[in-house]
């Protein structure tokens, strides 16, 4: 009988323990984003930004959504980015990218900027970039990090209360690289060409 008794308590700790598992309904990140696939062309890419789930952008954007000196438009469409100097900034949908996202060398690191509409520290999302070579798009790259920062005035004060992810971001290769972003709902596509 006794060891029947804990027979019945283990199977009813693995139910109580997997219940709330189960429960979790999957998040577009959890493992949604980092498992899609690697879009090979321009139109895969934005019959994707077409289907992503969306975020509320019916409140204001964040300070660097402003239009001024900004390539690109809030459609979910592929932005080709051809500058090739630092800083350039474009933005696809809900995302805007920047600093030396157009003086990007294969290989070497280059410092980029992500800022996604929705602030990714209040809801903790983590940034996302998949990417493909478009010349030959067996050529892939995956770019994933959690660290995000918050804009600082010349002063040292902080600005808003809007984070972005800064990165150190490196593509192996020259070419034209087709590059999608994604941060919980928020997605966005870019064109660039690393040398």
């Amino acid at each position: 009988m006794r060891h029947l008794s804990r027979k019945v308590v283990l199977v009813v700790a693995a139910i109580a323990l997997a219940v709330p598992l189960a429960a979790q309904a999957p998040s577009p990140q959890a493992g949604g984003v980092y498992s899609r696939p690697i879009p090979a062309s321009i139109a895969e890419a934005e019959q994707e930004g077409a289907t992503f789930p969306r975020g509320d952008t019916h409140t204001a954007p964040p300070l660097a959504f402003d239009t001024g000196g900004t390539i690109g438009t809030s459609d979910r469409r592929c932005v080709e980015l051809t500058g090739t100097v630092a800083p350039l900034r474009g933005r696809s949908g809900e995302f805007v990218v920047g600093g030396e996202i157009g003086a990007l060398r294969a290989g070497r690191e280059g410092k980029v900027y992500w800022a996604p509409f929705h602030d990714p520290a209040s809801v903790r999302a983590t940034l996302f970039v998949r990417g493909s070579r478009l010349d030959q798009p067996e050529i892939t790259s995956r770019f994933i990090s959690s660290n995000y920062a918050s804009p600082v005035a010349a002063n040292g004060s902080v600005i808003g209360d809007h984070a972005f992810y800064a990165s150190g971001f490196t593509l192996r290769s020259a070419g034209r690289w087709l590059l999608i972003a994604t941060s919980a709902n928020d997605w966005g596509c870019f064109v660039v060409t690393v040398s």
